[in-house]
């Protein structure tokens, strides 16, 4: 372990430690969801991954407002994130640092299709190491999979936790992972980024194949992935959303990612006057499109050749 991956993580457990302490103390269980713990049991040491500068908390979204503020009130910075119609934000809280604590997310979600059982799962699931609540070993795959997922099977360090997954539990757990992908409202974008994964790092193909359009496309996006601008991320995230997500959660998802919810419109935009929104939920749409396109078309055509 180098220098900085030991003080990058010596200071996440430390912050870890003590705002899991806090919030029990407060009645509210919070797990960590990556980062240094994460990597350890992957990996077995920190030097093989670049380590997170966040620690990431999840909390049943019942307690986020409650688990925010605690953040708060024991040194770091308020969050800014956006607010939608049900009072939480898109799927975590940001509490930047002032000083050499790393910044804090407090999710109350991982991914974009799922309000509550989720994460319930996951806590209820939550081993114990080290003093420290973390995912169980299935979980973490099943973390690592929407996670490439939502980051639109961009860049190979996520895919790369998945290959590490398998082979550190894949003999014990690996017949577990049909059962995961199987069902459940979160099946598809499981399934979907499981093939994917299996394309780009050679992991077991699943089972059980999503083989609709829609899937093929995000499998051949997957392995046409490369170095990209901050504007074809969101672009090829908001194609990937749109062929992974749950078909009855798919217009909404389209709106969201595609025209931009108002609310991130507005936090992006301040001064702008409220009737322009809609112009620019507008030209954020144009601006999607003319960036996924060529995305789309680089992903068929990629996967032609790796099939023929």
């Amino acid at each position: 372990m180098d220098a900085d991956a030991a003080s990058a993580a010596a200071f996440q457990e430390l912050a870890a430690i003590q705002l899991t302490r806090a919030l029990a103390s407060e009645g509210v269980i919070a797990m960590v969801l990556k980062g240094a713990p994460t990597a350890l049991r992957l990996y077995t040491t920190l030097t093989l991954r670049q380590t997170s500068v966040d620690l990431d908390l999840l909390v049943a979204s019942r307690y986020l407002d409650r688990a925010s503020g605690l953040v708060e009130r024991l040194g770091w910075e308020p969050s800014h994130e956006p607010l939608f119609s049900n009072g939480l934000p898109d799927y975590h809280h940001t509490h930047l640092s002032q000083g050499l604590a790393p910044t804090v997310e407090v999710h109350w979600r991982v991914q974009w299709y799922d309000e509550r059982s989720h994460t319930e799962s996951l806590l209820a699931n939550a081993v114990t190491i080290d003093g420290l609540k973390v995912p169980a070993a299935l979980d973490i795959l099943g973390i690592a999979l929407l996670g490439y997922a939502r980051d639109g099977f961009h860049r190979l360090r996520i895919a790369a936790d998945i290959a590490a997954w398998w082979e550190t539990f894949g003999q014990l757990h690996g017949r577990d992972v049909e059962a995961m992908l199987s069902s459940g409202p979160l099946a598809r974008p499981l399934t979907i980024a499981a093939q994917a994964a299996a394309h780009v790092v050679g992991t077991p193909q699943p089972q059980l194949r999503a083989v609709d359009r829609l899937a093929k496309l995000a499998e051949g996006v997957a392995l046409a992935d490369e170095p990209c601008s901050a504007r074809v991320f969101h672009a090829q995230r908001a194609l990937i959303d749109v062929a992974v997500c749950p078909a009855h959660l798919r217009g909404a998802r389209f709106k969201s990612m595609w025209f931009r919810h108002p609310a991130i419109l507005r936090s992006h935009h301040p001064q702008f006057p409220e009737a322009g929104i809609p112009v620019l939920r507008g030209v954020s749409a144009a601006r999607t499109l003319g960036l996924a396109a060529p995305l789309a078309v680089r992903g068929v055509r990629s996967r032609h050749r790796s099939l023929a």
